[in-house]
Parts: C-alpha cells; sequence; structure tokens
C-alpha cells in the first residue's frame, strides 16, 4: 500500500522557459506521481522570460508557483521551497532535467529505509545527455570517478560534492536540521544536506541512473567536462576559489554541530574538521602535515592531488 502524499518535489527555476515544459511532463509521467506527490512546489528567482507561463499551462492542481523570497541563486531558491513544505519527504527537481518513469517509486522504496528521528537522504545516479537529450556516454558517477557509496562517509564530503540535488531525498528531519540555509557560507543546498546526514549514517544510494541530466551552457551547476588546456586552466582558476569556498562551508558546519552530533563522527573526521577550522591560523608545517595525510580528500587520483597542493599553498 503506497503512502498517500507523501513526498512533495521542491523546483526552483530562473528563466527555464526552454526546458521546464518537458521536465514537468516528466514528472507528471512518473509512476506513483498520483498517489505519492502532494505538491510540486515551484520557486521562481524572477524569470524574465515565460516560465510561469508556460508552468500556468499545466492543470494540475498539485503544482504551485511562488515567488522566491528569500537570497537570489539556486540555495536560496531552493531554500525557500524547504521552508514551504510541510510533507515527509522532499525530492529536488532542476528545470532543465527529464525524470525515468520509475525515479519516484525507486526513491520512496529507499526512503522508508532511512531512520525518521535522524537526517537522512536518498541519492542516485545521473546519465549525462546533451541538451537534446542524446547520451554523452557516460553516467555522473563514471564521469565524475566517484564512487557509488561515496558520500555515505562524511569525511569524503568536506570538500567535494557527490549527488546532485536533482537526484536527492530529503527527509523531514533533515530538512528540519538545515533550515534556514545561510546562502552565504552554504556552497549548495544538496551538498548541505548530504553531509548533515552522512554524519547521522543516514544515507542511501540507489546505484542506477534515474535522471537524464542536461548538460548545456546555462546549467547553473553540472558535471565537468574537458574542454583542452584552456579549459584546465579555467576550471584550475575555479577549483582555486571553491577551495576556499568550501572551507568557508567546513567552518560553518563545525560552527553548528552540537556536541552530539561531533560524538558522531570518528576521531579522524573530526580532527581532520577541526584542523580546517583553524585552517587561515596554521602554519606551513601544519597545512603539509595535514596534505600528506594517507586519507583521500576527493575521489580521483588528480582532484586528490590538487586539493593537497592547495592545502599546502594556502
Amino acid at each position: 500500500m503506497l503512502a498517500t502524499k507523501c513526498i512533495d518535489i521542491v523546483l526552483a527555476s530562473y528563466n527555464g522557459a526552454e526546458f521546464i515544459e518537458e521536465q514537468l511532463a516528466s514528472i507528471i509521467n512518473c509512476n506513483g506521481y498520483s498517489h505519492l506527490i502532494g505538491r510540486v512546489i515551484i520557486t521562481d528567482d524572477f524569470s524574465s522570460d515565460k516560465t510561469k507561463e508556460i508552468v500556468s499551462k499545466f492543470k494540475d492542481n498539485k503544482i504551485q508557483v511562488f515567488d522566491n523570497k528569500l537570497m537570489k541563486g539556486p540555495v536560496g531558491n531552493f531554500a525557500y521551497g524547504l521552508s514551504i513544505s510541510t510533507a515527509p519527504f522532499v525530492m529536488f527537481a532542476d528545470q532543465d532535467d527529464v525524470w525515468f518513469e520509475d525515479k519516484i517509486l525507486k526513491f520512496y522504496e529507499k526512503a522508508k529505509l532511512l531512520d525518521s528521528n535522524a537526517p537522512g537522504v536518498v541519492y542516485s545516479d545521473l546519465i549525462l545527455v546533451d541538451e537534446n537529450l542524446n547520451s554523452l556516454g557516460c553516467t555522473f558517477f563514471e564521469n565524475e570517478k566517484i564512487p557509488f557509496d561515496w558520500g555515505r562517509n562524511v569525511s569524503n564530503l568536506y570538500f567535494q560534492n557527490v549527488a546532485p540535488g536533482c537526484a536527492m531525498l530529503l527527509n523531514r528531519k533533515c530538512i528540519d536540521r538545515i533550515v534556514p540555509i545561510n546562502s552565504d557560507k552554504v556552497m549548495m543546498h544538496d551538498w548541505w544536506a548530504l553531509i548533515f546526514s552522512s554524519m547521522y549514517s543516514n544515507v542511501f544510494v540507489i546505484n542506477e541512473p534515474l535522471v537524464k541530466y542536461r548538460q548545456h551552457s546555462n546549467n547553473a551547476v553540472g558535471a565537468s567536462v574537458s574542454n583542452g588546456w584552456g579549459g584546465f586552466f579555467i576550471k584550475a582558476k575555479k577549483s582555486w576559489v571553491n577551495f576556499h569556498r568550501a572551507i568557508v562551508q567546513l567552518q560553518h558546519f563545525y560552527s553548528q554541530l552540537s556536541p552530539e552530533e561531533i560524538a558522531l563522527m570518528d576521531d579522524s573526521a573530526v580532527k581532520r574538521l577541526s584542523f580546517f577550522n583553524d585552517y587561515y591560523k596554521a602554519s606551513f608545517f601544519q597545512r603539509s602535515q595535514s596534505a600528506t595525510e594517507l586519507s583521500v580528500y576527493k575521489s580521483g587520483l588528480l582532484r586528490d592531488l590538487i586539493t593537497r597542493f592547495f592545502i599546502i599553498v594556502g
């Protein structure tokens, strides 16, 4: 027996007229949509195109549109959607993807396994496609060289977000734990949800793609794509900026933890977190020590080595 209307979908939109109709159609056509979905909460970041007009064509009373009242950008927009939902579970949706028809049911089956007394997340793999939905020949986990269960260890997430929100479900305890979200310090809402849930060891992974993850020039966030040496230097500069943003996020994470939550983590995870909380006071010797630890910082040898180099440079 399926639970009735136990999932809300939060879709953050901004100038999404090109793809949002196809995305909404794929969600509505999912198996289990009629029974499991309570609301499709669309929070719009003041689009200047026909996004809201297109959405209004769907004569479905589950679809509700709200103007974003928090900070602009993906984090503030999704955070506002979370603040509106009252459902036991929330699934995130991007405006430009396409869902597989069994996505809702498969996420629901995993969601039932979550500990309802602790923040919890379910996430899946995604298939990378171009703007015309042609496969790019690999999944997100394959492209990013991420082991499917990487996000179940909290220290793996200090510098690497491994689960795009468009393939993620949160339970109510997770939502209540992370909202409100400080979008000045939190890099991405999905990363923030996963890092708290992994601390509680309350994460389940569906090791198959359930979303067509569209890659195009207007992606707010997307998969890593190789663009030759010019692209390498652009990505290196972006990685340097994101490294320091991740430290700010880590410091904010540390500041939000209760003693009971810190006790949930093993000694090595706490030690690493404590080091980065005081990172900008650390000496060159201390940074070098941290950079030469045996435990990895990121999946994939090159990413891990670059992160260790950044730690030393400071």
